[in-house]
């Protein structure tokens, strides 16, 4: 049984139906607590009814956060939700890419009175740089996480197409250029290294940089499914843009 606890996931996505990353992502709550979940996506109007229940715990996704990149509809965006800075409950926030628009984050943290931001962020001197925008430094609580976990259903479902591996090396990223600084570089050129390198090599392979060639949904499973190796580097961004 539902314990007497209530939960409020605010998110933003204009594709209807959710993609399956972001159903999941969001449902987690629902799935891993005992507590009442409410949604409220941003990209429609607040319904009325919101107003008049006292949350336990207000989560910000992720899929809110990175409006900020649109600096003048994330405005508008709390504008709609403004009634909620005045609710004297946990509030906590998952952002992600605090590399860029860094002080958008942290205005609204302050102005949102976020209690725990759940960050990328591992060193201490990267998230001293997002403080030094936070007012209130010592009622906020950082706490470490990864960008993304795999539901143990999801990893039975897909399970299956692992068992014809096709393909030697697979690698899809986004050409960010100099926005993300040297490592967003170096997600590149290891890409471009490694086509130069297996071109005439025994071995094959599937990598591009071109964002036409993203792959979606259960298709980028089936993709990752389908190799033997995958490429990576450790973290995507090593330039702080506060704007």
């Amino acid at each position: 049984m539902k314990k007497n606890k209530r939960i409020l996931i605010i998110f933003h996505q204009h594709l209807i139906p959710l993609r399956n990353t972001v159903k999941k992502y969001i449902q987690c709550f629902e799935k891993y607590s005992n507590y009442e979940v409410f949604y409220y996506n941003s990209h429609f109007k607040c319904p009325f009814y919101l107003k008049k229940i006292n949350w336990d715990l207000i989560i910000f996704n992720t899929t809110f956060l990175i409006i900020r990149t649109k600096y003048q509809k994330f405005i508008k965006l709390q504008k709609n939700i403004e009634f909620f800075r005045k609710y004297n409950c946990i509030k906590v926030a998952f952002p992600q890419d605090e590399a860029h628009g860094g002080k958008y984050l942290c205005d609204f943290f302050n102005k949102f009175n976020i209690n725990y931001i759940f960050s990328l962020l591992f060193k201490n001197s990267d998230i001293k740089i997002i403080k030094k925008d936070l007012k209130k430094i010592n009622t906020v609580k950082f706490i470490n996480v990864l960008a993304g976990y795999v539901d143990s259903s999801e990893i039975k479902k897909y399970k299956k197409y692992s068992k014809n591996k096709s393909t030697d090396f697979t690698y899809r990223v986004f050409s960010a250029k100099a926005r993300n600084g040297y490592l967003g570089y170096q997600k590149i050129m290891i890409g471009n290294l490694f086509k130069d390198k297996l071109i005439d090599s025994k071995y094959s392979f599937d990598i591009s940089t071109d964002i036409k060639k993203t792959i979606y949904g259960s298709k980028w499973i089936k993709f990752m499914a389908s190799s033997k190796y995958t490429l990576g580097i450790e973290g995507g961004s090593s330039l702080y843009d506060p704007k």
